[in-house]
């Protein structure tokens, strides 16, 4: 980030989406690397949200509709990944990437800052629960949270707030729905 400020203008940084292969030494190679990486991103995704969906209708936390709870004889979420898919495939119609890159990465920002929040809590009310393999100070998941919380509003203010009043809103709703305790997961 440092370099980068050095070695254009804040238009050119703001306009120029491929700025960074231009200024660098090599161009292909940045764009190698951002070509493996999106990939890597994308490969993951689109295994893991069918999983999580699956585990999400599962566990009752959301509605189980058309069956995405359920599994192929071969233990794959097939319903999920449709579900999944068609996701993708919208998000896709749009046809501009930079209109929906503040709302993904609203989604990620949130994930890790709740997961810092939890790590937080889980170390601070000395659960027996809680046994983490690598134990970090609480300053760490504090600072993680507060970043998030940061970069999301850095991000978009607006958008920041109703993502955070969306996070408050489902914990309200699964506290009334009383969802039962998940146990130790070793």
């Amino acid at each position: 980030a440092v370099w980068l400020s050095r070695a254009g203008t804040t238009e050119e940084l703001t306009s120029n989406y491929t700025f960074m292969a231009d200024a660098s030494l090599w161009g292909p190679g940045v764009l190698i690397g951002l070509l493996g990486a999106t990939l890597s991103s994308a490969l993951s995704s689109l295994v893991g949200a069918p999983r999580i969906l699956l585990a999400l209708a599962r566990d009752g936390i959301v509605r189980d509709v058309g069956g995405i709870g359920r599994v192929s004889k071969n233990g794959e979420p097939r319903r999920a990944m449709l579900v999944s898919g068609a996701i993708v495939l919208l998000g896709l119609l749009l046809r501009d990437l930079n209109a929906i890159a503040p709302l993904i990465s609203m989604f990620f920002l949130i994930t890790y800052g709740v997961i810092n929040v939890v790590v937080l809590l889980e170390g601070s009310l000395g659960l027996q629960s809680y046994r983490p393999t690598l134990r970090v100070s609480r300053l760490v998941p504090l600072m993680g949270a507060l970043g998030c919380t940061f970069a999301m509003f850095i991000v978009n203010p607006t958008v920041s707030l109703l993502s955070l009043g969306v996070v408050f809103g489902l914990y309200a709703v699964s506290l009334r729905r009383g969802l039962g305790r998940a146990g130790d997961s070793r």
